[in-house]
């Protein structure tokens, strides 16, 4: 062994700690002391590694010579991965749960983090979590202690007092990691802040150099940007696709998708998709019911012209107000901790029954009620419902249908025929079987619920039945009466 090779051993045997991925073992990442004092944890491959160990070596020997770094180092990664020790999970901006720690990565170039546990919040780091500082993150500001959140964040929320509500439970519950999240849907016409809206949420919970950007409408692209990024904000989205619908439903609950890991060969990486979504638009409530199930909808309102700010304005009011609003956000955080361990859980909860959870143990650390938060959530759910039941096509034809009739009850065959003869004009939305139309009437129960229509599917004599019947006004419900009333459609559907 030469000289050179025993002064590059000893700088990674005394100074360095090397660790797999968790979830890619292949993929390993090191962790030393940068040239700020700070304990990083980056990449084997990062440029700033490989600085870090050229200047230590060229330190030792007192030289100016490159040392040869790569054999080491491929070497010392194939043992790590053969003897598949030192597994961690890699955390991108946030980590952990109200059970018991919430730790916010600030990204910045003390590589500190924001420890939040149920006796308050603290500014440190935690050697057992492991972030990744990507090349687009932005550090984040250091929170303050003294904010009222509610009255913080009320300038920059164009929004009715209930919506509002939701809103804050919703944000905050943004800054915890490990389970689902609600998509945030900002529908709402011009004028209305929608874009500065998402960009402060964007500011506070994963400030990024990618800022807002229009969603990619390639489906491996967007694989890629759910995959990298624990939060994505998507600006002036149109109309979704069925498949960006399906793929971001997918990444609100959790899911993992494989890639190549280089065309030449045949090694897959493990995509992790999970994330926190925002979306603005006009009029984008979600064609697909699955991920209008998992989405809340907030309308913005018609700023006045008399009230409208400059962006300087705004942006310079909440840079003044932004440590305060975390801080206000992480004082929250560790009052919903303490909620958390004694709740008393609900008989109903929503299909995200854990983000529910969440938000009630948010909403009493602000003072609601459970009652308060679960009309919250309920009431928005009822909106968006009878928004995505008024532009669903399939509930537009049975609703026609069954304006000049109370219902159809046959096998699916004559339902499936009955509905298609109905439609004047293109039918190429309209499911390509009898079985298929079954199946995307049961998606869609909710939203024909919502329109007024009651479903059963039944078997008789060994065929497949529909009903399809308007529910009488008595036994609808307000919201389902609310619907019906805002049809713009010449056709009626009372009893």
């Amino acid at each position: 062994m030469s000289v050179d090779d025993a002064v590059i051993q000893n700088i990674l045997d005394e100074e360095v700690i090397m660790y797999c991925d968790k979830e890619n073992p292949t993929q390993v990442y090191v962790e030393y002391v940068n040239n700020k004092g700070a304990v990083v944890f980056e990449s084997i491959d990062s440029p700033y590694f490989r600085a870090f160990l050229g200047h230590r070596y060229r330190e030792e020997t007192g030289t100016r010579e490159k040392p040869e770094i790569r054999e080491e180092l491929d070497i010392r990664t194939e043992e790590l991965i053969w003897s598949g020790e030192n597994k961690v999970t890699i955390h991108k901006r946030v980590a952990g749960n109200l059970k018991n720690t919430v730790v916010y990565f600030l990204a910045n170039d003390q590589w500190s983090s924001v420890i939040v546990r149920p006796d308050g919040w603290k500014i440190g780091r935690l050697k057992n979590v492991k972030f990744i500082r990507q090349a687009s993150d932005e550090a984040q500001v250091l929170p303050q202690e003294g904010g009222d959140l509610l009255k913080l964040m009320r300038p920059y929320v164009n929004m009715n007092d209930d919506d509002y509500l939701l809103f804050i439970l919703t944000l905050v519950q943004y800054f915890i990691r490990t389970s689902s999240h609600f998509a945030t849907i900002l529908s709402s016409g011009k004028g209305t802040g929608k874009s500065t809206l998402s960009k402060i949420i964007r500011s506070l919970v994963d400030p990024s150099k990618a800022g807002v950007s229009t969603p990619p409408q390639n489906e491996e692209a967007l694989i890629v940007n759910l995959s990298n990024n624990y939060f994505v904000c998507y600006d002036n989205t149109a109309p979704l696709s069925e498949k960006v619908s399906n793929l971001l439903c997918a990444s609100i609950t959790g899911s993992r998708t494989t890639k190549r890991i280089l065309y030449t060969t045949n090694d897959q990486a493990i995509l992790n998709l999970h994330n926190i979504i925002v979306l603005n638009g006009i009029s984008i409530v979600p064609a697909k019911s699955d991920l209008a199930e998992r989405s809340l909808l907030f309308k913005l309102k018609k700023i006045k012209s008399s009230d409208r700010a400059t962006d300087s304005s705004i942006w310079e009011n909440f840079k003044r107000d932004k440590p305060l609003i975390l801080g206000a956000i992480f004082t929250t955080l560790s009052k919903a901790m303490t909620v958390y361990a004694t709740l008393e859980r609900p008989e109903k909860l929503h299909r995200l029954a854990d983000a529910n959870l969440e938000m009630i143990c948010i909403g009493q650390a602000l003072g609601l009620t459970t009652e308060k938060v679960q009309d919250l959530i309920t009431e928005n759910n009822k909106n968006l419902q009878s928004e995505y039941a008024q532009g669903n096509m399939l509930v537009e034809v049975v609703m026609n249908y069954l304006s000049n009739a109370k219902k159809i009850d046959d096998t699916a065959s004559v339902v499936y025929t009955e509905l298609r003869d109905s439609i004047v004009g293109d039918r190429r939305f309209f499911p390509s079987a009898p079985n298929a139309l079954s199946m995307k009437l049961n998606e869609e129960r909710d939203a024909l619920a919502q329109a007024g229509i009651r479903l059963h599917r039944y078997k008789k004599s060994d065929h497949n039945y529909i009903l399809l019947e308007k529910i009488p006004k008595s036994q609808m419900t307000k919201a389902q009466k609310s619907s019906i009333s805002k049809e713009k459609s010449e056709f009626s559907l009372e009893s």
